[in-house]
């Protein structure tokens, strides 16, 4: 009997296709009170797979209160099932509380909006 490792036996999904990340702003986000990660809001891209895509986009907030983001389960667990509906996903990282307070959390969605639909023929979106 032969054993080999369980990672060898599992089916390569597609969901392990590379997301780019980007920075909302280059250089510093308005009000921005350090150069941490934490101080730089991004937006992760989830391309769709499978089904033909529609040129939709989401941009997926991940909740947590505004001080942690459930990242895995509200971002990109939301956006690879997105993507199996031929839907494309952006999950934004944005800034947390306590060391940012509104509209700092608001200022990035609104950013992430304006930054997707400037990017539309780029993404394939029809916005």
């Amino acid at each position: 009997m032969t054993l080999r490792p369980v990672a060898a036996q599992q089916p390569k999904l597609e969901t392990s296709v590379e997301t780019p990340t980007f920075r909302l702003w280059e250089g510093k986000a308005p009000g921005a009170v350090g150069d941490e990660d934490r101080d730089i809001p991004t937006l992760t891209y989830y391309a769709a797979y499978g089904r033909q895509t529609s040129g939709t986009a989401v941009i997926v907030c991940p909740g947590g209160g505004y001080v942690g983001l459930a990242s895995n389960h509200e971002g990109r667990q939301v956006a690879n099932f997105l993507n199996s509906l031929g839907v494309k996903a952006f999950v934004l990282k944005y800034r947390l509380g306590p060391r940012y307070r509104h509209p700092a959390p608001l200022t990035d969605a609104q950013r992430a909006i304006r930054l997707v639909r400037s990017r539309a023929k780029e993404y394939d979106i029809l916005p």
